[in-house]
C-alpha cells in the first residue's frame, strides 16, 4: 500500500508527475490483473469441482469465470471479511501473476541442462 503514497509524492515535484501518472495507471492495471487472476483461478476450480473428468469448454470456463466474479463481488460487500477477501484475492493474484512472469523470464535465460555436441 505504498504505492499511493509514492505516487503522491512523486506528483508534488515537477520532474516526478509524469512518473507518477505513469506508476498511478500502472498500479490500477496491475490492481485489475491481479483481481481477474483471481477470478479465473476460482473460475477453473470451479470448473474442475463440479465438472469432474470432462475437459474443460470455452463455454465452461467463461460462464465460471463470470460465476467466481459475482462471487467475489458479493463476498466484497460483507463489512469486515470483504475487505479481507478482495486483499486476498489482489495479493494472491498478482503473487501468481508474478511468479509466472518470473518463470517465464527465467526460462528463456537458462543454460540447456544438457552440454551441446
Amino acid at each position: 500500500m505504498a504505492t499511493p503514497v509514492a505516487v503522491v509524492r512523486l506528483m508534488v515535484t515537477l520532474v516526478g508527475a509524469p512518473l507518477g501518472l505513469a506508476v498511478a495507471a500502472l498500479y490500477g492495471v496491475a490492481l485489475l490483473v491481479g483481481y481477474l487472476i483471481a477470478a479465473f483461478f476460482l473460475g477453473d476450480l470451479g470448473d474442475r469441482l463440479l465438472r469432474r473428468g470432462a475437459p474443460p469448454t470455452t463455454g465452461s470456463r467463461l460462464a465460471f469465470l463470470v460465476a467466481a466474479l459475482v462471487a467475489l463481488a458479493l463476498l466484497r460487500l460483507i463489512p469486515v471479511a470483504g475487505g479481507a477477501v478482495l486483499f486476498l484475492a489482489l495479493v494472491l493474484g498478482l503473487g501468481a501473476w508474478t511468479i509466472r512472469g518470473y518463470r517465464e523470464f527465467l526460462g528463456g535465460l537458462r543454460p540447456p541442462s544438457e552440454p551441446l555436441p
